[in-house]
């Protein structure tokens, strides 16, 4: 072979050689192409769910500017989530959305608007979502769903009728007793009083006999018992915005699943706000539970309803409406917990604001110590819950407190369906929140709304009366609307009848002035102190 032809024979195995590496490596691109696609695809989906969906199935609704992936996180993180709502009802308007991460709210801030999903289209906004993973939600009353929520209710319904609302103050007296012992001893040494601590453990003594028939004894102990500590320490981890726990923001971009794993792994993490709630929550359903079971031991249902004691009845009484059947120990012990929280926490803040509210303003505490004193000279010294309707501006000094600080500023609801709700669209699955504390700080509806002035709810006045039926919702309304709204109104007029009987509070160099600091979990109240300076009348 000539040098030439081998040269030729050469280039010829060089080339087929570098056409077989070069087809070789173009499969090869292709083959990694295309995997590529397929593991990148799912990635390319969830960025297009988490950063671009929200905005554009949610563009037909004005709103803060969407950013991907965190939403309006920033403007929670930087105010308290109630503030943040207020703010941007300002800006946008009695109907806009914002999103919580890829999460879509939908927020309605006007009283029509409210009676709307609240009472006329109930059964399409039916039921509520709970941003964080709660083992007792599908067995309480607060975020159970369907029939289960109507029947438990249904059940609990008895509690709260005005014979058994009239059984519950002897206990409210009870403990109310022991927080003028304190107040007495305070005025005689010239000490202050933080009147936020001591209406809480107040608070927890009344629900303590209420709910559980013992005595939780927060009022004597200086450190408080078990439950009252077990119960702060849960109450704290509920919480929306800046501080939620870590299970709370995993909500806000995966499904209920990934929560829940999430939830479960960081409980196991010491110091965690999850591990915190469960061990609390574990220790305080453990007592209920334990506590129904004795009841439910003792059998017999005679006079049952005269014990005032919540448990006794859910345990060997109460029943399910529409079949008859008995409560089982865990729905018994997930509405105890809700009763205990929800029942100790809102009331004790509304009766330190009130007495806060009393302290700055001499005009409407003297119009309640007239209104007190007349009737103790008609012989009302220790009021039960008939006898409130004698001490008109007593409530109305309550409801005033609620309208300013509105311990509950939501109603949460979930769209059932797609819905149309003054005319925008409502897509099915859509949490909807009813930004009542808005309402209450809204001029149309509050003149003055900076203002404390309860006259504003004197039936007879007429602000009062040109006021839209559904502007004030302290307490909710519908078949949803707190079940324990009258026990909470009996107990927040109880105690302040029973202070302003004894005593006077002013307000001491130290002594925050309104708007007060506020610390938001599911509920608000204050983060500062409120010392006042106590004296005998």
């Amino acid at each position: 072979m000539t040098s030439t032809s081998k040269y030729r024979e050469d280039w010829k195995l060089r080339h087929v050689g570098s056409t077989l590496f070069l087809g070789g490596t173009l499969m090869l691109s292709i083959i990694m192409g295309q995997a590529l696609i397929v593991l990148a695809a799912p990635v390319l989906l969830a960025l297009y769910h988490w950063a671009i969906a929200p905005a554009v199935k949610f563009r037909h609704i004005a709103g803060p500017p969407f950013r991907p992936l965190v939403g309006n996180l920033p403007e929670l993180f930087k105010n308290e989530y109630h503030e943040a709502v207020y703010q941007w009802s300002l800006q946008y308007g009695p109907v806009y959305r914002f999103f919580m991460g890829p999460t879509p709210i939908v927020v309605l801030a006007d009283p029509e608007l409210s009676k709307n999903v609240g009472l006329t289209l109930f059964h399409d906004f039916h039921d509520r979502t709970a941003m964080q993973s709660i083992e007792t939600a599908p067995d309480g009353l607060v975020f159970s769903k369907g029939a289960y929520w109507a029947g438990a209710r249904s059940a609990v319904m008895p509690l709260f009728h005005t014979e058994q609302l009239e059984a519950y103050a002897p206990a409210m007296h009870g403990a109310l007793s022991k927080m003028r012992a304190r107040m007495t001893e305070a005025a005689a040494k010239g000490e202050p009083v933080e009147v936020k601590q001591l209406t809480q453990q107040l608070s927890f003594d009344i629900i303590g006999k209420a709910a559980f028939g013992v005595d939780f004894e927060a009022q004597t102990d200086a450190e408080t018992g078990p439950l009252v500590v077990a119960a702060n320490k849960l109450i704290n981890t509920i919480k929306i915005g800046s501080g939620a726990p870590l299970e709370t923001v995993v909500g806000l971009f995966f499904p209920r699943a990934v929560q829940d794993c999430i939830a479960g792994l960081m409980k196991l993490v010491p110091g965690t706000m999850e591990r915190v709630g469960f061990e609390n929550r574990k220790f305080l359903m453990d007592v209920a539970e334990r506590t129904a079971a004795e009841r439910r031991a003792r059998g017999g249902e005679d006079d049952v309803m005269r014990s005032s004691d919540f448990l006794t009845y859910l345990a060997r009484t109460a029943r399910v409406k529409d079949t008859g059947r008995k409560l089982t120990d865990r729905e018994i012990r997930a509405i105890a917990m809700e009763v205990l929280l929800a029942g100790s926490d809102t009331t004790a803040t509304t009766i330190a604001m009130a007495v806060f509210f009393l302290s700055y303003h001499a005009d409407a505490r003297n119009k309640v110590y007239k209104e007190i004193d007349r009737n103790a000279k008609a012989g009302v010294k220790e009021p039960g819950y008939s006898d409130l309707a004698k001490y008109s501006y007593v409530e109305q000094v309550v409801k005033e407190t609620l309208r300013m600080f509105s311990t509950g500023p939501l109603l949460i609801r979930t769209a059932k369906r797609d819905m149309h709700v003054a005319g925008t669209h409502i897509p099915a699955g859509t949490i909807v929140w009813l930004a009542t504390e808005t309402v209450h700080r809204n001029p149309v509806h509050f003149p003055d709304p900076e203002q404390f002035r309860p006259e504003r709810f004197d039936p007879h006045n007429p602000e009062a009366l040109q006021r839209h039926p559904y502007a004030y919702l302290p307490f909710g309304l519908g078949p949803r609307m707190c079940v324990g709204f009258k026990f909470a109104m009996e107990e927040a007029q109880i105690a302040l009848i029973t202070l302003y009987q004894s005593f006077r509070f002013e307000p001491r160099p130290d002594t925050p002035t309104w708007p007060l600091k506020v610390w938001a979990g599911i509920v608000l109240k204050p983060s500062e102190n409120i010392l006042l300076d106590v004296y005998l009348r």
